[in-house]
């Protein structure tokens, strides 16, 4: 190979990584793990359309294989409730209820 043909190689291989930095990369799938993971989850599935309490949500996190500690479920949706975050909190009655974010 000549020293041409190897210094073209070289500025392709260059070319390359500096120019095909802006292509959006493939969607990694969603992390569903913890506490957290479950709120994300049931969010997916439509469950926060509807006004639900904590303890409604614990209870469908626990029917979908996610078994959690009140006081985690409470955490992981006060956490998703924050200003920006996917979920609205609302007092109703003296109750925390949490709905999705339009």
């Amino acid at each position: 190979m000549s020293q041409y043909e190897e210094i073209l190689k070289r500025l392709e291989k260059l070319e390359k990584a500096v120019f095909e930095q802006g292509k959006v990369a493939a969607k990694k799938p969603a992390n569903f793990a913890g506490p957290s993971g479950g709120i994300k989850f049931l969010l997916t599935k439509t469950f926060f359309n509807k006004k639900q309490s904590a303890a409604a949500v614990r209870k469908e996190l626990e029917q979908n294989g996610y078994h959690y500690p009140i006081a985690a479920v409470q955490t992981a949706l006060n956490r998703a409730s924050v200003k920006g975050g996917r979920l609205n909190s609302l007092k109703e009655n003296g109750l925390k209820v949490y709905v999705a974010r339009k």
